[in-house]
């Protein structure tokens, strides 16, 4: 273990507390794992998942794991730190998995209707760009975990799949959470107009 995080009680400690320095190394350590990368990557694997699959769920399983540690929703009395990470990183790589069958079997029952292929114009790269970071920045105004919140949102995740992967009680609290969210963006956007109509314009 590296030696500033001798055990799980040093990484709790980091990530609980407000040294950013000691918060990014917490967080680094665990991304660079091998131990827990393998665990995840043999579930990972065994659900049909491949190496960026489990990258991103490892990814995500941190960023998720890292809110229920400042939270204090994690309960280390209950399960160890890896055992808790691979279990958030298989249900996120599972869920999503489901997501995405849905959506391809959404896509094939609308196949015959979809219109011709247009040509790709290059300058839509640049306004689809300037778009996701206006976007960014309006979920970023209702706080991180809204910002995840709106994010599962709108890759079609349902409010259980949303409540299993942010460690909600069920999918009602889920769903008032989403409200709360939604609330907060409207506030944000109500004032700064300008944001709303650079965002319309593109």
């Amino acid at each position: 273990m590296n030696p500033m995080f001798r055990n799980d009680e040093d990484l709790l400690e980091a990530l609980g507390g407000t040294d950013t320095h000691r918060i990014s190394a917490a967080l680094r350590y665990l991304y660079q794992n091998d131990k827990i990368r393998g665990t995840i990557a043999r579930q990972v694997v065994a659900l049909g998942g491949s190496n960026d699959d489990v990258r991103e769920s490892l990814h995500q399983a941190i960023a998720v794991f890292y809110t229920h540690v400042t939270e204090k929703r994690y309960n280390p009395a209950l399960s160890a730190v890896s055992t808790w990470l691979t279990r958030i990183a298989v249900q996120i790589f599972h869920t999503r998995r489901r997501s995405e069958i849905r959506r391809a079997q959404t896509l094939d029952r609308a196949s015959e209707e979809l219109p011709a292929p247009v040509s790709f114009d290059p300058a839509e790269l640049t306004e689809i760009e300037f778009q996701t970071t206006i976007l960014d920045k309006i979920l970023a105004s209702a706080g991180e975990r809204c910002r995840q919140l709106m994010k599962l949102r709108s890759f079609d995740y349902s409010m259980a799949e949303i409540a299993g992967i942010m460690g909600y009680r069920n999918q009602d609290v889920a769903k008032n959470a989403a409200s709360d969210c939604r609330k907060k963006i409207n506030e944000f956007l109500a004032g700064n107009p300008s944001l709303l109509s650079a965002l319309k314009s593109v």
